[in-house]
């Protein structure tokens, strides 16, 4: 008040001055909204708006309107941003590799980690070296040399968490998958092979060599619903062709193959089966320029190309195989899940994907690895460069915050 009365003229005191009077109380408050502005000065700028103020897009993400395989905008909100929906909860659990072979058992109804399982295991570093049987409570991981179990499979109990058994492979492994029943799985190899294992007599029960170039490395295999074919997906790179191979069960037999792509371009490292085992649709990281690549089973042929730009690295199917939901998730491609329709059909050429949800803010993330759940509702997505499992609201948008699991998690499997 005292530095008020100084800045304003004295004979505006005069008690025998009733204008003068006016006059004074009308500048003393002129000066305390200018005080006032100065003093608001020195608050943060740039805080978060009120929900109210926020837009939404057709796929709800908050106002950004990315474009498919750029950077999102520095402006997007981070997963757990107060202004977002609540936490996911969903019944059920995840069951999520670490490339240090620790597995996480999260309980997806609480979003805790409630177990970790030191499998002692090397698994390479793609989405398909974790499979699981729920009927078993079981998982398999895939162990490349240098471990202690060494070229191996190991088989770990989720439940009890404890570690079953291991099964000694004769080649470094790559990828794995499992039958329905459970009693199967087929693993790849780093330099071109394929094997069957027999679970239950804890076996090998046959071995081929699909790619005998030193530079095959099957990143990927998967069995058919129908259970009568296996797809194995060879990251060969120019050398060994970026091959797609279609073979028969059991018998290993090579029933057709196709090669997608030559040239530095071209990163083959996952798949996704259609429910109908009609079509592999098959991911080209593309070092900016990433495709989905369909391709037919079992006769292996080649379907219109889905441009999904970025560095994808994994993919999942709805149930019904109209939507593809692609992880463009290399480092500096902007950390996306990009929706691809599929109704279009096999050969539709010219596609694209859709507008992409955006995966953690603007962190330097690695997104490498997805999962839906049984209702299709929501995905979960593995941040290997900051230990984080991401649930994703498919209806609302990022809805949750990420789960921390450390380990740099490689792969994800939902029960």
């Amino acid at each position: 008040m005292r530095l008020i009365k100084e800045l304003i003229p004295k004979r505006f005191y005069s008690s025998d001055n009733k204008l003068s009077k006016l006059v004074a109380t009308v500048m003393f408050f002129l000066v305390v909204l200018v005080l006032s502005g100065c003093s608001s000065s020195n608050k943060v700028l740039n805080e978060s708006p009120p929900a109210s103020s926020m837009t939404s897009h057709n796929l709800k993400m908050q106002g950004v309107q990315a474009q498919v395989g750029n950077s999102v905008s520095a402006t997007t909100l981070p997963v757990g941003s107060p202004i977002l929906p609540t936490q996911i909860n969903v019944n059920g659990e995840a069951i999520v590799l670490g490339s240090n072979g620790v597995v996480s058992i999260v309980n997806t109804s609480t979003n805790k980690v409630v177990n970790q399982i030191a499998t002692n295991s090397a698994p390479p570093q793609n989405p398909d070296t974790l499979a699981v049987i729920p009927s078993q409570n079981v998982g398999l991981v895939v162990s490349e040399s240098p471990s202690s179990v060494g070229n191996a499979i190991v088989v770990f109990n989720y439940v009890t968490g404890q570690v079953v058994f291991t099964i000694a492979m004769p080649f470094a492994p790559v990828a794995i998958t499992t039958a329905t029943n459970g009693s199967i799985a087929l693993v790849s190899g780093s330099q071109g092979q394929l094997a069957s294992l027999d679970l239950t007599s804890r076996s090998i029960t046959n071995v081929i060599s699909l790619n005998q170039s030193s530079q095959a490395y099957m990143d990927a295999v998967a069995i058919t619903p129908n259970q009568k074919y296996a797809v194995v997906v060879d990251d060969g790179g120019e050398v060994a062709g970026n091959i797609v191979y279609v073979v028969n069960l059991p018998s290993l037999q090579v029933l057709n193959s196709v090669s997608v792509g030559i040239g530095s371009g071209y990163f083959l490292n996952s798949m996704a089966i259609s429910p109908d085992s009609s079509v592999a649709y098959v991911v080209n990281g593309g070092f900016g320029d990433g495709q989905l690549i369909p391709v037919s089973i079992p006769t292996a042929t080649v379907g219109g190309v889905i441009d999904v730009g970025g560095g994808p690295l994994a993919v999942t199917l709805s149930s019904n195989g109209n939507t593809a939901y692609v992880v463009d998730g290399a480092v500096g491609y902007g950390n996306l899940v990009v929706p691809v329709d599929l109704s279009q059909g096999f050969s539709y050429p010219n596609r694209t994907g859709g507008t992409p949800y955006q995966v953690g803010g603007d962190v330097n993330a690695y997104m490498d690895a997805i999962q839906l759940t049984q209702n299709q509702k929501v995905a979960y997505v593995t941040d290997r460069e900051n230990g984080f499992l991401y649930p994703i609201d498919l209806a609302a948008g990022l809805a949750s915050k990420p789960i921390y699991v450390g380990n740099s998690p490689v792969a994800v499997e939902l029960i």
